[in-house]
């Protein structure tokens, strides 16, 4: 009998571990007769003052915030309120008479036949005993409604908290069920009490609920089904908090578990033990075997790391050091003045009682002093607030010195370099925290917001000020340095003393001790452990601050230590500090355009870290992953790969190529991309030359020729034919100081104008903003004529008007509405009603992408001609080159003939990206041209990029924004905070910073409802997700729309290298090509894999192959001819391939070759299809890994992304996703963007289901056994 509790099972979720779960509901005298680890009692002051903590809280809940409100049961006079608990009867009783707003406290539940009956549970075997949710409360103003609030005595609201209140509220639903009590649940009030909060923090516990009632029923079951001395445990540094971590800990030891590997996953372990893999003889072992690079690529964190994990064995069993071949931006070789910083934070209030930093090096700057050491430590909480101000100010001093000497020297060479390091990033999170916090406080604000323009932060976001400039590696965390670099001989985690230890010689005399200490030091985690401070705040041992000081100061110097052990060891550092400077503030007057020039700044930033840390992985893991290629020279710029990686690097202009040698690999790593972001010419000490790739990729069996066009400099390789060479990307970036400069000059000339758009947007709109006189009149009598007012839907003509009546509109698009033709048709109109009237009428066309641009400049030139209207009355141009075909009605004039087209053209429409405006104006600030500006795909614009553009508006021009932010958004790196409620959101698109100004007025915002793309079938399911009712199929044409397809033939079959097939596989393609069945979704089960899904790439290309005889042409209704070019319009207008990771992609197109399927293929990212259509789409989610749709939670179940996927086809849309995807974990329902994603997910696989359900056996050169994909259509 398991004895299991809400509680017990929150802790689960916390732990993660079946071990713990089991070994925990196992009564003590059972545990001894089996032979199970008895953990003592806890007898710590941290767990004694944690406890004493929740009852104390818990109390003032009770007696202060709700008095008067609350039932509680009835004790002796001296018995605290905490130890009044009501029985099972009373209980009932009270539920049943509460009034409404009541609350009960600590009821005792228990749990029902019906419960164990609903979640198939066997309560012979499992028992929820006595539970007692803290409160109880009877929704007011409601209908016997009621909820669970649970007390926690935390600063934070996390899952462990969620998961038991839920269990709580379905016990509760059971209990009041089987009772007859009259009321029901609302989940989505469900609450917790955190720590000194006036009222409880409600959440909707509706995910949390969904993902609980699947545990109960499907993993419960299984857990409690094993033996509990077999079942499966992991360590890692959650295990601290757990009363079986000694036996564990000892077992992992005395076995030499597999779990001894340092940061080794859950999910990563798990896969390892389905491999046979527990000991880290097993795992040396099984490296060995051919197939462990694809058996690791089933988790995220093992893909691509067995020469790590190599390494880690051997470092764990030879007591050494082992390095691992990576290296890191971030740690440099070098710096004049070394700052080392601890900060540590008390757990139950989640305050920062203690800091310390310790300052050496440059004895001419800090007056003789070779070094400075301050301790600061808090002797009750209410001292943490001095504790903060004195380490703000010891921190500052050290700063403005060095500041004040180096503005004191004027040559570079005497100036002096900077580096500031934490050991650990959990100390790098309170340092940013506590200077936030320390803003607040006005004795130190000022200094607080200094520190923070250097060491960076999304946070400054929300700041007065921001600085001047952005550092990329102002703050060093010396774990991830050594996670990167090397394979530590420390089982687990990095604990500090332990890599001290691991990296001292004992024959060196400068070598630095630091003994491990249970009383402070946790055997994983590098937190101070608590037991001091709480000796200091609750048992009076004020002697003991001395000691934590002394604490603080040994630990800074052996992480000051740990600095000098890494170089002694590293070989590979290339790094330097900047000379030292305290960055200022910004010169900009306006707060929004200082917050967008912060942004765009730091973003650049954040793309150049991004790509410098890619670079420095180790050579196995960025072939791996696709981000270093292997190439050889054929001779005449010509080069051959095996990597099908190398297609993701078409369209980058700037490539780094090395040799293939150790020197080539320093080169890269040594480019200083950032410094080099703007430049055309390779640096002149640099071994590396820049190239890029031309022209189409030629595909020759598992063999790819491509052109490199390459600029070489001073010292690049010389291309030998036969030789081997690598290419790497590189950062660019020539814009953002454009940017920056164009945001200064609209500051000063006047930024109110440009940024209405951003802060007040309601105030463009109005009679007073409506156009007036002879332009207004000619359009009247235009949409007078049934040939032009036909040629707009009525949701269309609803916009056009907003445009006529308003200065802004937001014209939304969704899917399919027509949102181009309606643009090109509304710019056409005014501009023919400007030159009747004989007024100008300059309009400008901008867009995310020169792709977008020229889709919107063809259709204004095709309905141009259509309208009768002559080109010279309507003049249309291009700042810069024309990429795309069709465009022969378009002129193209280059940046300084710009103004002179303008000039010459009262009425004229010109088409450019928001960067073209930068160089057409580039020595003209001042001027606003255009009458109307339309920016296309205005929700993958930023804001910052959109001022570009609206600054050249005139007055009284139009403002068009169109686009949808239900599909891709611009990639945002950096996580800020957000906003107030009237507050401009500059972090994200120029439509949704409008759009979340007009959420509830609604004034701004026209939607287009007639959908020209999408069968009935396809159409309502967007509608019902995200569009609202009024979205629907344009025409009974559309609407009835069916996959044209001809009729299988009578021989044949599977399209796979020619075989025939069996009928179970001839079945399955069928039943998925149904045209009947306009959604088909199709769930491979059993399949566990990384981000390339082998099995789910053959089941695509079978179907690729059957649709490619057998799709019509729709223009033709016959199937596209076997030649290149039906190879083309098959690929362009019958079927698009999307998957969300290059990966499979790289995978679909190789067994699309192995089909003999003619290349190129149209399978890429979603990115490639917003703005098309084709007649079928087949989407593959390929990724069948829990842990990395975890980790890349935000991509994977991105709802924008899987609406444009799903959103592309005009009859059929076929969606594959491995059976993991729908159920997401926890994490992933915890985040509301990602929740929403995998919510729209799983209601189409609900959707399919509802249709019909088939299961088939399939199988492929991965399972040739066969593998069960379960196909549901509708």
């Amino acid at each position: 009998m398991y004895s299991l509790s809400p509680s017990r099972i929150a802790r689960h979720f916390y732990h993660e571990c079946d071990r713990c779960l089991l070994f925990g509901s196992i009564a003590k005298d059972e545990k001894r007769r089996r032979g199970i680890y008895v953990p003592p009692y806890d007898h710590s002051p941290v767990t004694r003052a944690i406890l004493q903590g929740g009852y104390e809280w818990e109390q003032q809940v009770i007696e202060e915030r709700i008095a008067g409100k609350v039932h509680i049961a009835p004790g002796p006079g001296d018995q605290r309120v905490t130890e009044r608990t009501f029985e099972v009867r009373d209980g009932l009783r009270c539920l049943a008479q509460m009034k409404s707003g009541e609350y009960l406290y600590q009821a005792t539940l228990k749990a029902p036949p019906s419960f164990y009956e609903d979640y198939n549970l066997n309560p012979k075997e499992v028992s929820f005993g006595q539970c007692r949710p803290d409160l109880i409360q009877r929704l007011p103003g409601r209908k016997r409604a009621f909820r669970v609030i649970d007390v926690k005595a935390s600063d934070a609201l996390k899952t462990s908290h969620k998961v038991q209140t839920c269990l709580y509220a379905l016990i509760l639903q059971h209990v009041l069920d089987s009772q007859g009590i009259a009321g029901e649940l609302s989940y989505e009030d469900s609450a917790i009490w955190l720590y000194g909060a006036d009222s409880p923090e409600v959440f909707d516990e509706e995910p949390i609920r969904l993902y609980v009632m699947e545990f109960l029923r499907v993993e419960l079951p299984r857990i409690t089904s094993c033996d509990p001395l077999e079942a499966p445990w992991h360590l890692n540094y959650r295990c601290e908090w757990c009363e079986y971590f000694e036996h564990c800990w000892e077992e992992a030891k005395e076995t030499q578990s597999v779990s001894l590997v340092p940061y080794l996953t859950t999910a990563g372990r798990s896969l390892l033990r389905d491999n046979g893999v527990d000991t880290l003889a097993d795992l040396a072992a099984f490296l060995r075997r051919a197939d462990a690079p694809s058996i690791l690529d089933g988790s995220a964190t093992l893909g691509g790391q067995e020469e790590k994990l190599e390494y880690a064995v051997e470092a764990l069993t030879t007591d050494e050091v082992v390095a691992s071949g990576g290296a890191t931006p971030a740690m440099p070789r070098g710096e004049n003045v070394r700052l080392v910083l601890t900060l540590q934070r008390e757990p139950v209030s989640g305050l920062t009682y203690a800091a310390g930093l310790l300052r050496t090096g440059s004895n001419e700057v800090f007056s003789a002093d070779s070094y400075d050491a301050r301790q600061f430590v808090a002797s009750c909480p209410d001292e943490c607030e001095d504790v903060r101000r004195d380490f703000v100010l010891a921190l500052y001093e050290v700063f403005q010195e060095l500041d004040d000497y180096n503005a004191a020297h004027s040559e570079w060479k005497d100036k002096k370099s900077l580096q500031t390091y934490v050991f650990d990033s959990y100390e790098a999170d309170l340092l940013r925290e506590l200077l936030l916090e320390a803003l607040s406080d006005p004795d130190v604000a000022e200094e607080a917001l200094a520190l923070l323009f250097h060491f960076q932060s999304e946070d400054l976001m929300s700041t007065e000020e921001r600085p001047d400039e952005t550092a990329d590696s102002p703050l060093v965390a010396l774990t991830s340095v050594i996670r990167r670099l090397f394979q530590m001989p420390i089982a687990v985690a990095y604990q500090l003393g332990d890599v001290l230890a691991a990296f001292n010689d004992e024959d060196s005399s400068d070598s630095f001790s630091y003994e491990v200490d249970a009383y402070w030091d946790f055997a994983f985690s590098n937190r101070l452990k608590s037991d001091a401070i709480f000796d200091v705040w609750y048992r009076g041992k004020s002697d003991y601050v001395e000691r934590i000081g002394r604490r603080l100061r040994i630990r800074l110097w052996a992480a000051r230590n740990v600095v000098d052990r890494i170089r002694d060891h590293a070989d590979n550092l290339f790094a330097w500090p900047p000379k030292f400077r305290m960055p200022m503030p910004d010169d900009f007057s306006d707060p929004v355009l200082s917050r967008l020039a912060f942004m765009t700044r730091y973003e650049s930033v954040m793309d150049y870290l991004s790509i410098r840390n890619v670079r420095t992985l180790t050579r196995l893991e960025r072939e791996r992953a696709g981000t270093t290629i292997p190439i050889v020279a054929a001779g005449e710029g010509i080069f051959v790969t095996t990597s099908p990686e190398i297609e993701q690097l078409v369209g980058q202009w700037r490539l780094l190529l090395t040799e293939d040698s150790e020197d080539g690999e320093m080169a890269q790593m040594r480019f200083a991309d950032y410094r080099w972001r703007n430049k055309w010419f390779v640096p002149k000490n640099a071994a590396l030359a820049f190239a890029e790739i031309c022209g189409e990729i030629e595909v020759e069996g598992d063999r790819r020729r491509f052109t490199l066009r390459i600029k070489p400099g001073p010292e690049s390789p010389n291309i030998v034919p036969g030789r081997r060479y690598l290419l790497h990307p590189a950062f660019t970036d020539f814009n953002t100081d454009r940017v920056i400069g164009r945001l200064r000059e609209i500051d000063q000339s006047g930024a109110a104008p440009a940024t209405t758009v951003l802060t007040s947007p309601h105030s463009l709109l109005g009679p007073r903003t409506a156009l007036k006189g002879p332009v207004r009149k000619e359009i009247e009598r235009l949409l007078k004529r049934r040939e032009r007012r036909d040629r707009f839907t009525d949701s269309q003509l609803d916009a056009l008007s907003h445009i006529i009546d308003n200065q802004l509109t937001l014209v939304w698009g969704p899917p399919g509405t027509g949102k181009t033709h309606f643009l090109a048709l509304a710019v056409l109109t005014l501009l023919e009603a400007a030159t009747r009237a004989r007024r100008p009428m300059r309009i400008l066309v901008t867009a995310f992408t020169h792709a977008a641009i020229e889709n919107c400049l063809r259709k204004i030139d095709s309905l141009r001609e259509d309208l009768g209207m002559d080109q010279d009355d309507a003049p249309l141009a291009k700042l810069g080159p024309v990429y795309t075909q069709g465009c022969e009605g378009i002129d193209c004039i280059d940046r300084d003939g710009a103004m002179g087209f303008i000039g010459r053209n009262e009425q004229c429409i010109v088409g450019g990206t928001v960067y073209s405006m930068l160089k057409a104006f580039r020595s003209q600030p001042g001027p606003r041209p255009f009458d109307a500006v339309v920016i296309d795909e205005g929700s993958q614009v930023k804001a910052a990029e959109s001022l570009l553009a609206i600054s050249r508006l005139s007055p009284a021009g139009r403002l068009i924004i169109a686009g949808d932010d239900k599909q891709l958004s611009p990639i945002i790196n950096g996580v800020y905070p957000e906003v107030g409620p009237d507050e401009p959101v500059l972090h994200r698109s120029v439509f949704e910073a409008v759009r979340e100004h007009d959420r509830e007025a609604n004034t701004i915002t026209c939607q287009l409802l007639e959908n020209f793309r999408m069968n009935t079938s396809l159409c309502s399911f967007s509608a019902d997700c995200l569009y609202g009712p009024g979205y629907r199929s344009a025409n009974e044409r559309v609407g009835e729309r069916r996959m044209p397809i001809a009729a299988p033939r009578s021989a044949g079959g599977s399209a796979r290298r020619g075989s025939a097939g069996s009928r179970t596989e001839r079945q399955w393609v069928e039943t998925v090509i149904d045209p009947a069945y306009s959604w088909t979704m199709c769930v491979l089960e059993d399949v566990q894999t990384g981000a390339a899904n082998w099995a789910e790439a053959e089941l695509v290309a079978e179907l690729t192959c059957e649709l490619r005889r057998r799709l019509k042409d729709e223009s033709t209704n016959r199937p596209f001819p076997d030649t290149m070019a039906g190879d083309a319009a098959f690929w362009q207008r019958g079927l698009f391939i999307v998957s969300p990771h290059h990966a499979q992609i790289s995978a679909i197109k190789q067994e699309l070759d192995r089909r003999n399927l003619r290349a190129p293929h149209f399978v890429d990212t979603v990115d490639k299809m917003q703005g098309q259509e084709c007649e079928v789409v087949i989407v593959s989610y390929g990724l069948a890994d829990p842990e990395c749709a975890m980790i890349e939670g935000e991509f994977i179940y991105s709802l924008n992304r899987f609406n444009v996927a799903v959103t592309r086809a005009k009859s059929k849309c076929i969606v594959f996703v491995p059976r993991p995807l729908l159920k997401p974990c926890l994490s992933v329902l915890e985040n509301p963007e990602t929740a929403m994603g995998a919510g729209m997910m799983r209601r189409l696989g609900m959707h399919t289901a509802a249709g019909q359900a088939l299961d088939f056996t399939v199988k492929c050169d991965m399972h040739p056994e066969g593998t069960r994909l379960a196909v549901y259509r509708r």
